[in-house]
């Protein structure tokens, strides 16, 4: 009851062998003449496709980078004018240097792309923080130039960009 018969265990075989003989009849002619790799002229045009892009995306990429460093600068010369005027409310007077102020190295997202510099002067009190851009943002960034902030709050760059402070 549990084993077929030859007759039948041979015609499913048979069927089974049938079956693959008849597929593979059927199919491998066109495998056989189906190109199995690209073409020069496909390789081509991908190549130009990938360089008009590069071209298109490098430029605004370098722009946003620029943009992004000279964002970075001015948070950071607004955070140490912060701290200039809690520092006037302690000490009756601007400090005269960014150590007393607790700000001895600039963060590292400012301290590659710009030279930080604190000016104070005693009578009247007042300061001037420069951004001067260096190593690539200086020949990047020629728009704006170095940006200045005073203690008055004047927010101005060298540059003749009318938009550089955000």
């Amino acid at each position: 009851m549990g084993q077929r018969s030859p007759a039948v265990r041979t015609s499913r075989a048979r069927l089974l062998r049938e079956l693959g003989s008849a597929m593979r009849a059927r199919h491998w002619p066109a495998l056989r003449h189906c190109a199995t790799g690209f073409t020069l002229i496909e390789l081509m045009i991908t190549v130009a496709i990938i360089g008009i892009l590069a071209a298109i995306a490098f430029p605004i990429y370098t722009r946003y980078v620029v943009r992004a460093n000279r964002a970075a600068a001015e948070s950071y010369l607004l955070e140490v004018a912060s701290m200039q005027e809690r520092f006037l409310v302690d000490k009756r007077a601007y400090a005269t240097t960014l150590d007393a102020l607790g700000y001895a190295t600039p963060p590292d997202s400012v301290s590659p792309n710009y030279q930080i510099a604190l000016n104070a002067a005693a009578t009247p009190p007042t300061y001037t923080l420069t951004a001067t851009p260096r190593n690539a943002q200086a020949s990047r960034d020629t728009d704006c130039g170095v940006l200045t902030l005073t203690n008055t709050g004047d927010k101005t760059a060298s540059g003749t960009a009318q938009d550089c402070w955000k």
